[in-house]
């Protein structure tokens, strides 16, 4: 239980901690405290669909912001809506003007707050990235 509550204080706290290089800032849009929720949808999944989850959940995908970090991108900027913003997870699922009509089809809106990742359910963002055609 201290482990416990030692974990929830870190993964909450505005500053990053001294013995970690980042502060996981993608990851916690879509997971505000740590807790067993996600997991037990991720463990019903197939390799290929965690894979993809995983990748939007912590930015490490092929969308154009990560793809900068990795030096295999020029601009992170969203080749699709080319409104200029960065290509995030939040912006690809919440945002882009591209994927409105799938957004809608899918969420039931054409775009998403932020702070709604947290309640979507694993299978909906898979069915989002399946229609849109992308690679992650």
């Amino acid at each position: 239980v201290w482990a416990e509550n030692k974990h929830k204080h870190r993964w909450k706290s505005k500053r990053k901690h001294i013995l970690e290089k980042y502060e996981y800032k993608e990851t916690k849009i879509f997971l505000p405290e740590p807790t067993g929720r996600k997991w037990r949808q991720i463990k019903n999944l197939t390799r290929r669909e965690t894979r993809i989850c995983t990748a939007m959940i912590t930015g490490h995908s092929l969308l154009q912001k990560h793809m900068v970090r990795m030096k295999k991108a020029d601009f992170p900027d969203c080749e699709q809506c080319m409104e200029w913003e960065e290509e995030t997870p939040v912006h690809f699922l919440c945002e882009c003007m591209a994927y409105c009509t799938i957004r809608y089809n899918i969420f039931g809106k054409q775009f998403l707050n932020p702070k709604e990742l947290k309640s979507l359910r694993l299978k909906q963002i898979l069915r989002f990235v399946s229609a849109s055609g992308r690679q992650l």
